[in-house]
């Protein structure tokens, strides 16, 4: 009888113990203490020769505005005949576009999106380009997590 009463004083104050660590938790988790959607670091990164030098998300009203700042290192000059951003639901076509980049020059591209439920976005990108001494168009694809400002 001893052994069973001290096995029942045992699970039960360790029991509430654990069972308010497990409330504690579940607490922080529902206010998103534990949330990664917040914690996820920024970046924009594209194949080898397209980079993106800088990059900035600014919530404008009921829009999110996404800028890209795009370099040619492939080595020769290209032109970019497309740079479309997917996430969220939504799809984007950035402009300008058609636009001529000579070897190391970078531009600027601006998306336009409605606004995000969220502070932190990860979107898809997609470019479409020539080089200057091809013909046929090539395909880039790239990973974007930027903080919506504002």
């Amino acid at each position: 009888m001893r052994r069973a009463q001290a096995a029942m004083e045992f699970l039960m104050t360790y029991g509430w113990a654990l069972l308010a660590a497990l409330a504690g938790i579940g607490a922080l988790t529902y206010f998103g203490v534990f949330s990664l959607d917040n914690s996820f670091p920024e970046k924009c990164l594209f194949s080898q020769g397209i980079d993106c030098v800088e990059f900035i998300g600014v919530r404008s009203g009921v829009q999110d505005n996404v800028t890209l700042y795009i370099k040619n290192n492939i080595g020769e000059g290209i032109t970019i005949y497309a740079l479309n951003l997917t996430g969220e639901g939504q799809k984007r076509a950035c402009s300008p576009t058609p636009v001529d980049m000579a070897m190391e020059n970078k531009s600027a591209f601006l998306c336009q999106f409605s606004a995000f439920n969220k502070k932190q976005v990860k979107l898809q990108g997609l470019i479409i380009y020539s080089k200057a001494t091809g013909e046929y168009n090539h395909t880039t694809t790239g990973d974007i997590n930027v903080k919506i400002q504002g």
